[in-house]
Parts: C-alpha cells; structure tokens; sequence
C-alpha cells in the first residue's frame, strides 16, 4: 500500500460524544482529482468513555483510512508525540477533536505544501457562531486583544503571509507540519499542554514553534485551511481567562531561554522583577480611568508574569 501524503492526527481524552461530528466532516472532505491518499490517525489517551468503541465502529462502517492509537500515557503532549511516531505522512496536520472542519481543509493543506517550500503551516482558526464579548473583552483594539488562544482563535486576515518574530504562532487546532522538522528538531516538551482536568501548562505550540524557528524553519500562515472551534460559555469569564494566562506563564517558565549564569534571585530570574514591576504599574495606570478591556489586558500581562515568576521559583533549580 502507498503510504499517505497526509496524516490527520486527532488526540482524544473521554469526548467520545464529540467525534461523531469531526468524522462526518472528514468524511465530506471535497479532494479533487486526482486525488491523494491522506489517512487519520485517532490517539486515544487513556480514555474511559466509548471512545475505542466508536472509532472501531466508524472504521468498520466508513470509506477512510482510520487507525487507532492508545496512549495510556496522560498529557496532550504525550498523544501528540505518539500521533507523530504512529504517522506514516509525510506532512502531518493537526487539529481537536471538537472541531468544525471546512470541506476543503484537507485539500488545501495539500496545496500549501505542494506550492510553498515552507516546514512549518498554520491554518486559520475562527470560532463556531457568533460570540458576544463582554466589556472586557476587546476584537477591535488590536494592541488589547487577548482572548486568541484562550478561547482558542487564530486569524491573520485571508493572504498567506510568513509569520513574522513577533506574530502568534501557529496553534494546534489547525497546524501542519512536514514530519522531518520532527525528526530533526524533536517532538512536543511533554512538561508542557493539557496534563489534566485540573493542571493545564500551556505554550506547548509556542514552544515547539519558537524551536523551529530558532533552528531556521519558515513558517507560512495559510488561510485556505480553516477550521471552525466552538466557544463553551463556561470560558468567556473571567476566572477562566486567569487560570489560562497563570498556565501560560508558568508554561514560558519552562521552555523560555534564559542564560543560566544570569542574576538569579530565589531561583527567578532578575529580569522578571522588572517586568513585573512595569507590568504592575501600567495595570494600576490602566485602573485610573481606562476602559475596561485595558484593565483587563494589563491584569493578564501581569498575571502571565506572575506565573512565569512562581515556576521558576518552584522548580528550584539553580
């Protein structure tokens, strides 16, 4: 058998009830002729649910090329290493498992690797519906936006452009990468991502993205690949966007370069109490009349620094 140009991997933890949809979306895939053989790689980790039982059932009953990976191992991290070991692709696209997929996804994730030299892609990512946002919340004051990756959204207009120094990177709900970088530059930091219901590190797709392109990798955002994410009301509060920004900074903390030999004091880097304290005074600034989407921003920048400051200080590694 011809091995596949692309492997779909989808990593899944007790969603069974949210695969039926994403499988009826592969399955509506528009491809064209000639065609190209494409497979999905399910990654199951450690799931209790009827997950095993569902995806054997749509591979008995579907017309796809479908396996089935388990990964007792619990961490996103750890299933999307798997997924990428198990991939027989040579580009390997990535997305959730509560997904809408546009009907040409597959087939222009093909186009951008056939008609671009590019390693590394990320697709665009727009949220399911139409989402009231609240005062604090902001999608018009670009410099103040900050709900991207927390509510998981990734929109850099509709042109290809390369990411630049500065652009967010490319997230894991539409990402696809060509399987030799992998091999080349390692696989996901498993110390990041999802670890649990109750401990989520994020910066995983930052990390492995900053890794590329520290090692010299062109990333080019492309688009045509799009894909709808749904928006749970349960996240557009507060205390989510706090708990998210926490985890993210505590994520940075473990991957960030910082020189070893630099100032430290109690394990933090020197620096960061600068930043913090700058961070700080433009929150307090920002409470002296500003809107409150301002406010808000500047809470979550500090807070970011301040989960940045309290990893290094528990890992204790001088």
């Amino acid at each position: 058998m011809k091995s596949p140009d692309i492997s779909v991997i989808i990593c899944t933890c007790n969603r069974a009830d949210r695969l039926a949809g994403l499988f009826k979306d592969l399955e509506s895939q528009i491809i064209g002729e000639p065609g190209f053989p494409w497979e999905i790689v399910l990654v199951d980790n450690n799931s209790t649910d009827r997950t095993r039982e569902l995806v054997e059932k749509w591979r008995e009953e579907g017309v796809l090329d479908v396996r089935y990976v388990f990964e007792k191992r619990q961490g996103k991290c750890f299933a999307l290493n798997t997924g990428i070991g198990s991939a027989r692709g040579e580009l390997l696209a990535f997305t959730d498992d509560d997904v809408k997929l546009d009907k040409y996804w597959i087939s222009s994730i093909h186009e951008a690797s056939l008609g671009y030299p590019h390693s590394c892609f990320g697709g665009r990512v727009l949220p399911m519906g139409d989402i009231p946002l609240p005062p604090w919340l902001t999608d018009i004051d670009a410099k103040y936006r900050i709900y991207g990756g927390a509510l998981v959204k990734h929109d850099h207009g509709a042109e290809p452009e390369e990411y630049g120094p500065l652009s967010n990177p490319p997230i894991g709900a539409n990402m696809f990468v060509r399987k030799q970088i992998f091999e080349k530059h390692g696989y996901f930091n498993t110390k990041l991502g999802y670890l649990s219901s109750e401990v989520n590190i994020g910066s995983e797709d930052s990390e492995i993205m900053h890794r590329f392109r520290t090692a010299g990798e062109a990333i080019l955002y492309y688009p045509k690949a799009l894909v709808h994410h749904p928006v749970p009301v349960d996240r557009i509060n507060k205390a989510y966007f706090r708990k998210w920004w926490w985890g993210n900074g505590r994520g940075k903390a473990r991957w960030f370069d910082v020189p070893r030999d630099g100032v430290r004091y109690l394990n933090v880097p020197r620096y960061l109490f600068r930043v913090l304290a700058t961070d700080m005074v433009r929150w307090i600034t920002a409470c002296a009349g500003q809107k409150e989407y301002k406010r808000f921003y500047r809470e979550m920048r500090m807070l970011h620094t301040l989960g940045t400051i309290y990893e290094f200080y528990m890992s204790g590694e001088g």
